[in-house]
């Protein structure tokens, strides 16, 4: 089953995949699929950038990375800083990460970055931006902290994107919290610029 969007191209040729993992059924262990749902909400993307919906999944996503370019993966991570901080790691920093293992689909990550790594497939860039879980239980509702850092989330990664040479552009009909503005600020859309930012940001 085909998991991508916003790409016409098959399943592994988007130049950038834009990678949302976690259980949505485990409350904040779901952020980095709900920020994914967010970001095609919020923004309008060029052809070239695929957003991948990942779920638990690690070495089944093989197909859709081995000719990507570059990857940016949003999850939740268990950095120990507090609820809703936001991390932003770049290539050799994701590794250490991982190897926290926070949750089943982390080790899945991990494997697949090693079966790319093996098949010399490795993306030439790759960005993990996460939140810090506050509530990793049965449910679908994410935690307050969880909640109000989306739209932080939303900056890092179009940020990231902005290095990268890609530009987004926001739908009509937002404001600068990440929500659907009403009455004249709803009007049009505009261009963002968001600058680069890695480490904590809360």
């Amino acid at each position: 089953m085909d998991r991508s969007t916003n790409s016409t191209a098959g399943p592994a040729q988007a130049t950038v995949t834009v990678l949302g993992l976690g259980n949505i059924l485990m409350g904040d262990e779901g952020a980095g699929v709900r920020a994914l749902d967010a970001l095609r909400e919020r923004y309008e993307f060029p052809e070239s950038v695929r957003f991948l919906d990942g779920g638990t999944l690690g070495l089944d996503l093989i197909f859709y990375l081995e000719d990507t370019e570059k990857l940016l993966v949003i999850d939740a991570i268990d950095s120990g800083a507090p609820p809703g901080t936001i991390k932003i790691l770049e290539g050799p920093e994701i590794p250490s990460v991982l190897a926290g293992k926070f949750s089943v689909h982390q080790i899945g990550l991990q494997d697949l970055f090693f079966a790319l790594d093996i098949m010399e497939k490795r993306p030439s860039h790759a960005c993990l931006v996460g939140v810090v879980p506050k509530v990793v239980d049965l449910g679908l509702e994410l935690s307050p902290e969880v909640k109000k850092a989306l739209p932080g989330v939303s900056d890092a990664v179009v940020g990231r994107l902005g290095g990268w040479g890609i530009s987004v552009k926001e739908k009509a009909g937002f404001n600068s919290s990440g929500k659907r503005a009403s009455g004249k600020r709803a009007a049009s859309g505009r261009r963002t610029s968001w600058e680069n930012k890695r480490g904590d940001v809360r």
